[in-house]
């Protein structure tokens, strides 16, 4: 049972909740990382599930064949506490997951609101850098394009991926 809290309430963007896939992923999370997600969801315009947090070495083995990561070494494998670093929030639009990059940079201004709340480093997919209070996923993203490019670099821009610090 809950109890309305009309000071909460106020603060409260929306009425989503994560379904049982985004549940299950999410406590697959490390804790604090787990922690995060659930605020953001509180403050977010945009849905999201979970889309993805624990991997094994396996499945990171074939995404780094099909390109889809650039390391072996990432936080999604769990470490020796069985908990995964890393997760993908994916925007959950009308029953099903869209790789937007408009809603992810919603949904990345939703985890700065929690990782300021929670003063936890969390790095954001989009550009390699730790969100901060201040942070404009937009402006960093597009900076970050541009750095590569400039180091004649290819980006590897993953809007969707989380991870502790």
């Amino acid at each position: 049972m809950t109890f309305p809290n009309p000071r909460i309430d106020a603060l409260k963007a929306n009425d989503f909740v994560f379904g049982a896939k985004s549940l299950r992923n999410q406590h697959t999370a490390h804790p604090i990382l787990a922690m995060n997600f659930s605020i953001a969801l509180f403050f977010t315009p945009v849905d999201f599930s979970i889309y993805e947090t624990d991997r094994t070495l396996e499945r990171q083995k074939q995404l780094l064949a099909d390109k889809r990561t650039q390391t072996l070494d990432s936080m999604h494998i769990p470490g020796e506490d069985g908990f995964a670093r890393a997760g993908d929030l994916v925007p959950w639009v009308d029953g099903e997951n869209v790789w937007q990059l408009d809603l992810c940079y919603e949904i990345c201004k939703a985890m700065v609101v929690a990782t300021t709340l929670t003063k936890t480093q969390v790095k954001f997919g989009g550009c390699w850098e730790i969100l901060t209070p201040d942070f404009n996923p937009r402006a960093r993203v597009e900076a970050y394009i541009a750095r590569r490019k400039a180091q004649k670099k290819k980006p590897f821009v993953d809007a969707v991926h989380y991870e502790l610090a």
